[in-house]
């Protein structure tokens, strides 16, 4: 098995948890609260026919494809917790989530690369000073850095939405 940064590999941590719906469909913005956030995804393709995985830029989560995000919070019972810091984050618009540096990459050093994308949040949503929290969140749109270009169709098969190339997305080294 092939493990790159943050215990990404080929394989799902836990394969028996993973329920993928063939009829899932990415929810549509009109219902839903629109946010922006940042995945990394390992550079090289994974063996066996695995699609590549979002994984989050801050916390060892795995979104799995074609299946809604739902947060969890051993503390809070209604998801986000209003006092507290659960909940799936994105940022109100791509400027802001550039102001943070999310789109900053060295993939020759860490083996992965930054995928940005739009996200949709439903269920409980809480608005903050830096963006959304919500309970629930899936990808509606991706984008991918050019050098990248080879993960573009694999990404838009697994989570079956549609992925473009950016040159927006600047290399750490290149952006300093």
């Amino acid at each position: 098995m092939t493990t790159g940064r943050a215990g990404m590999s080929d394989f799902p941590i836990d394969p028996a948890r993973i329920v993928v719906d063939p009829n899932f469909q990415a929810p549509d913005l009109s219902q839903a609260v629109e946010g922006w956030r940042a995945w990394q995804v390992p550079a090289k393709l994974p063996r066996f026919g695995v699609p590549p995985k979002l994984w989050s830029v801050s916390h060892r989560y795995y979104w799995v494809p074609r299946q809604e995000s739902v947060a969890e919070c051993g503390r809070c019972k209604d998801m986000p917790g209003e006092s507290h810091t659960c909940g799936f984050y994105s940022a109100k618009h791509l400027e802001h989530l550039q102001s943070m540096g999310y789109h900053q990459y060295d993939s020759e050093r860490t083996g992965v690369f930054i995928v940005i994308g739009q996200v949709a949040n439903w269920g409980k949503v809480i608005e903050g000073s830096q963006g959304w929290r919500s309970q629930k969140s899936y990808p509606v749109r991706l984008w991918v850095p050019f050098e990248a270009h080879h993960l573009a169709v694999p990404l838009s098969e697994a989570y079956g939405v549609p992925v473009g190339l950016k040159n927006f997305l600047k290399p750490a080294r290149a952006a300093r």
